[in-house]
């Protein structure tokens, strides 16, 4: 579980400093990002969304399993008459714990997809403006 919580923080990670590194270009090198891309950066890139999107699908299932453990945890703890209040007491606050871990995993899991909603509003946006660009947008001579 940790394991999957750690990879999942890495690669979006990863993810969201390639698409910062794709929009930043020295100063001093004269080259556009989009001129600069190579076809292997390209397909390394389709790679890594493809891999991303397989293990979102995973994480997916995986946070709604762990929810439904938890709550069959918080269900037998209801049911079973624990008689140590220390023991009661730290299964209540190992819950606990889950339940914050997992509401950050779906925080995360939220921000990812308005961070895709951005960028496919920025790529349509990038795509009106280039065929904007090759239209003549000058007001018509007066006569």
């Amino acid at each position: 579980m940790i394991r999957l919580a750690c990879a999942f923080l890495l690669l979006t990670t990863f993810l969201f400093g390639q698409e910062a590194a794709d929009q930043q270009v020295a100063p001093d090198s004269g080259v556009s990002p989009q001129s600069s891309s190579t076809l292997s950066q390209e397909q390394l890139r389709d790679k890594l969304k493809e891999m991303y999107i397989e293990f979102q699908k995973m994480s997916v299932a995986d946070l709604q399993k762990q929810r439904m453990l938890l709550s069959k945890m918080r269900e037998n703890l209801a049911v079973l008459h624990v008689s140590d209040p220390a023991l009661y007491q730290q299964m209540k606050l190992d819950m606990d714990m889950w339940e914050l871990f997992l509401g950050h995993l779906r925080h995360i899991e939220d921000m990812q997809k308005k961070r895709e909603a951005l960028l496919r509003q920025n790529a349509r946006i990038r795509r009106n403006s280039g065929e904007n660009a090759g239209t003549n947008t000058q007001p018509p001579a007066q006569k």
